[in-house]
């Protein structure tokens, strides 16, 4: 499978997996999900969830890279990849495919990559 596309498997037997393909320079990352409840053990309500996302999450699928005088040169960011990303003017967009949701932004947009292990 090429480093651009990913797919996703879809519990539905006659609907075909969905393949979501960033173009340029653009990830989409699956975002991290809300904690139900504050370290204190206070249990947050859905609409403070909601607000509070965290900008944060896995790179689902990467673009070819962008494109530079006429030569187009590879992402530093892979599939699999936990990122903290910004949120700020022009940096994440939501968008929701086969009922999830992902965010795509610009691999500029990435503050840091985090290794584990």
């Amino acid at each position: 499978m090429p480093a651009a596309t990913a797919e996703r498997s879809v519990k539905e037997k006659d609907k075909p997996a969905a393949i979501i393909r960033p173009v340029g320079d653009q990830i989409v990352v699956r975002r991290a999900e809300s904690p139900d409840q504050t370290d204190g053990g206070i249990v947050l309500p859905q609409r403070a969830k909601d607000r509070d996302r965290p900008a944060k999450g896995i790179v689902f699928a990467v673009g070819r890279g962008y494109l530079q005088n006429g030569q187009i040169f590879p992402l530093e960011i892979e599939r699999g990849d936990e990122v903290h990303f910004s949120e700020g003017y022009g940096g994440a967009q939501q968008i929701e495919v086969d009922g999830e949701e992902f965010v795509v932004l610009r691999e500029g947009n990435v503050l840091a990559v985090v290794k584990r292990g």
